[in-house]
C-alpha cells in the first residue's frame, strides 16, 4: 500500500513524503512455532529442507540446505542490529563462528530462491 511518512525537522518545520511499501510473503519459524503463509506448496517444501544446527550454538552454527539458491545469510541480534551477512554461492552449507558473541538469542534471516525464511537460534 501507500504510506505517508511525517517528519519534524528542526529549521525546516514538518516534511512529508509518501512511497509505496509491498510487503513480500514471508515464513518466520523457530523450534518451538512457525507462521505459513502464501508460498506455493513447491517452495514450502523446498524452505522446509533447510536446517540450522545446533540450536542452542556455543562456538558455531551451520546452515544447510538441498536443492535451492540461498542468496544471504544475516544474523543480527535481538535490537536488530546486523552481526554479520554471508553470501553463499555454489555451495550448500554456511558456518557463523559465535564464540566471540555474547549469550543471547540471534536471528538468521536467509533470503533464497523459494522466499526469505528467519530462524532464531541461541548462543549458550
Amino acid at each position: 500500500g501507500a504510506y505517508t511518512l511525517n517528519a519534524n525537522v528542526p529549521g525546516c518545520g514538518i516534511v512529508s513524503t509518501t512511497t509505496a511499501l509491498a510487503v513480500n510473503v514471508c515464513r518466520l519459524t523457530d523450534d518451538s512455532a512457525s507462521v505459513e503463509t502464501e508460498l506455493p506448496a513447491e517452495n514450502q517444501l523446498l524452505l522446509s529442507g533447510i536446517e540450522v544446527y545446533p540450536n542452542p550454538f556455543n562456538e558455531k552454527i551451520l546452515v544447510t540446505w538441498g536443492d535451492l539458491q540461498v542468496f544471504n545469510i544475516r544474523m543480527y541480534d535481538v535490537q536488530g542490529q546486523l552481526i554479520a551477512t554471508q553470501y553463499p554461492e555454489g555451495v550448500y552449507v554456511a558456518e557463523f563462528e559465535g564464540s566471540n558473541l555474547p549469550s543471547g538469542v540471534y536471528m538468521l534471516h536467509l533470503q533464497t530462491s523459494a522466499g526469505p525464511l528467519t530462524f532464531r537460534v541461541i548462543r549458550m
